[in-house]
């Protein structure tokens, strides 16, 4: 008979993994937290900015930093839901952060190339 065993994450399990996740920015001022969005998130921020903002490539890729924000000075921030929540979020980040999660995204995407190219 083979015994079946089921380990339950406690709250404090889930958020140590989580933040283990994510990554400190300093920039402008405030600690950010940043960490890849969800594909929901992802497809949500389309409805939000409409399809044909959407279809604009230096926006979305303006866009982009934002969404990978989850905290701010230690307050979470959440996924914004409606274009006021994102404008909101936007303004409250302010341009030298914007760079700042941007520039590190790049670096990470270097990365990530660098280790598939390895791997080959």
């Amino acid at each position: 008979m083979t015994k079946l065993t089921i380990k339950a994450t406690t709250p404090s399990e889930a958020i140590v993994k989580q933040a283990a996740l994510s990554e400190v920015i300093q920039a402008g001022g405030k600690t950010i937290n940043i960490q890849k969005p969800g594909v929901l998130a992802q497809f949500r921020i389309v409805e939000i900015v409409g399809a044909k903002t959407a279809m604009n490539a230096v926006y979305m890729d303006m866009l982009m930093p934002v969404q990978w924000v989850t905290h701010i000075d230690g307050a979470e921030i959440p996924q914004p839901q409606t274009r006021l929540e994102l404008d909101a979020l936007i303004q409250r980040l302010g341009e030298e952060a914007i760079v700042a999660i941007g520039r590190r995204l790049a670096e990470m995407a270097v990365d990530a190339e660098s280790s598939d190219t390895v791997k080959k």
